[in-house]
């Protein structure tokens, strides 16, 4: 009886070991040593700037969106105008950004800065006429505008990149697994902005005890996604880190904002707090 505990023990650890990307992998000697030269010529003023400025260009396209004015709802499809050139600008932005994080993380498929503009102007039209027959046909504003219009905004996006790296990667076969790779991070990335509104309608539509134990939902959501990127990625143990923190740990710590700001009690408020640092707990544990 006693072994057959000591067995079932070491086999849920070992599960548990298997699910915690922390421990799979380990920075390349290049890197550190790219570390170590960055740390060494490294100086207060540029720290402080770093931290100060990287911030500032998605504040101020945050603002900058804000600033047209908007025809009232009432006025329809082709009376906000506005409404649709003000999407298709963000939805520019948000291609370039996928394109630029997928030639950072595939350097020998980094797109030139012409082929990033023409991709990402013809993913935001696509995206946006595809968004406007959408209003016409159904209603307008379009409730989750920018999530319903995500799938056809990647699949353009995912299309391009596969055609133009494909001289490349037909010359080096290998270089099509960095393709791959890219690409299901990315849609890693695209799923969650599905998933965690999902999990925030459950939360709102529970009250009591159910909704504190909904919460324990949040950490399996984040260990999916922290295996489903570190699982792409296979033996780029350099990359694993930056798209973890960037993609997963990012959207957690939005999401659980919003479900602070929408528990019902302040038990639930208690127990999101509680699951947070455990987790952050168990990372640290990890890590040393």
């Amino acid at each position: 009886m006693l072994q057959r505990l000591s067995s079932a023990r070491h086999r849920v650890w070992a599960a548990w070991m298997s699910l915690q990307v922390e421990y799979q992998g380990s920075y390349s000697d290049q890197r550190l040593q790219q570390l170590g030269h960055y740390m060494d010529e490294l100086g207060p003023l540029r720290v402080l700037l770093v931290c100060v400025l990287t911030p500032l260009p998605c504040i101020v396209l945050s603002l900058m969106k804000e600033v047209p004015p908007l025809a009232p709802p009432e006025a329809g499809v082709y009376g906000n105008g506005v409404f649709f050139a003000r999407s298709w600008v963000v939805l520019c932005f948000m291609a370039v950004s996928a394109l630029l994080q997928m030639g950072h993380g595939a350097p020998k498929l980094k797109l030139s800065n012409l082929q990033i503009v023409i991709v990402s102007v013809l993913a935001a039209t696509f995206s946006d006429l595809f968004m406007v027959g959408l209003c016409a046909l159904t209603y307008f504003p379009l409730p989750f505008g920018l999530l319903i219009v995500g799938p056809p905004f990647v699949l353009v996006i995912g299309i391009c990149f596969t055609y133009i790296s494909g001289p490349r990667w037909r010359a080096d076969p290998s270089l099509f697994v960095e393709v791959q790779r890219q690409l299901v991070v990315y849609q890693c990335q695209t799923t969650l902005p599905f998933v965690y509104p999902l999990y925030i309608l459950g939360f709102v539509s529970l009250t009591g005890w159910n909704q504190v134990i909904f919460v324990a939902v949040l950490p399996i959501i984040q260990i999916i996604a922290k295996n489903w990127i570190s699982r792409a990625l296979g033996d780029d143990d350099d990359q694993k880190p930056q798209c973890v923190i960037f993609v997963v740990e990012v959207y957690n710590a939005l999401y659980v904002s919003n479900v602070l700001q929408t528990a019902s009690s302040w038990a639930s408020m208690a127990a999101v707090i509680v699951v947070d640092l455990v987790q952050f707990w168990v990372s640290m544990l990890d890590i040393v």
